[in-house]
């Protein structure tokens, strides 16, 4: 059975928001607990934050905490630091980003057509088009070792042999600002609220 790591990364600075949206409530928990739960199910799961950043308060035992000490050089620093940390025998690494609370099914089904083995990447999509989460094979870790700048792993699910599944928009849902929180809200009573999620 494959064994696939997970981590999430949560060491933005919340600018578009305007300060730590991943701490503000969210339907009856922190933001941050949504995407969390979305990797438990995985084999390690691990969170990206910033030094001294008070949600590291926030993460359950059960996960590791990565610290981003070069949060200012954008997204690229967080995923290099998850893809170093991926244990040894892990088989692939799933990448997630910390606003998107609705990602738990939308990993799920990531992990099915993963385990066929029959690509070196597979991610969620928009109409074809590659978006975050995505699950790398070990063999192509070595690609986001090398991201630089505030760019994601999309520059290099265009270098590999990938596989997109398209989702319903809904379920990739991001909070970049404050009035998305009313957005997702809305977003989770159409989709018949939280039983409906696992």
């Amino acid at each position: 059975m494959l064994k696939i790591a997970g981590a999430v990364l949560a060491s933005g600075l919340g600018k578009r928001f305007g300060g730590d949206k991943l701490s503000v409530n969210f339907a009856g928990r922190p933001l941050l607990l949504w995407s969390l739960e979305s990797i438990e199910m995985l084999d390690y799961r691990a969170v990206v934050v910033r030094m001294g950043d008070v949600k590291e308060k926030l993460v359950p035992e059960k996960f590791s905490i990565l610290y981003n000490r070069f949060p200012q050089k954008g997204l690229s620093a967080s995923i290099r630091l998850a893809a170093s940390w991926t244990p040894y025998d892990a088989d692939g690494l799933a990448v997630l980003l910390a606003d998107m609370p609705f990602t738990k099914p939308v990993v799920k089904k990531l992990l099915k057509v993963f385990a066929e083995g029959r690509y070196d990447a597979v991610s969620a999509g928009l109409d074809g088009t590659p978006v975050t989460p995505a699950i790398f094979s070990r063999r192509v870790l070595h690609h986001l070792y090398w991201l630089e700048g505030d760019v994601g792993a999309r520059m290099v699910l265009a270098k590999v042999d990938r596989h997109v599944v398209n989702f319903d928009p809904r379920l990739l849902t991001d909070i970049d600002r404050s009035e998305d929180l009313g957005k997702a809200e809305r977003v989770l009573n159409e989709l018949g609220g939280l039983q409906d999620l696992d």
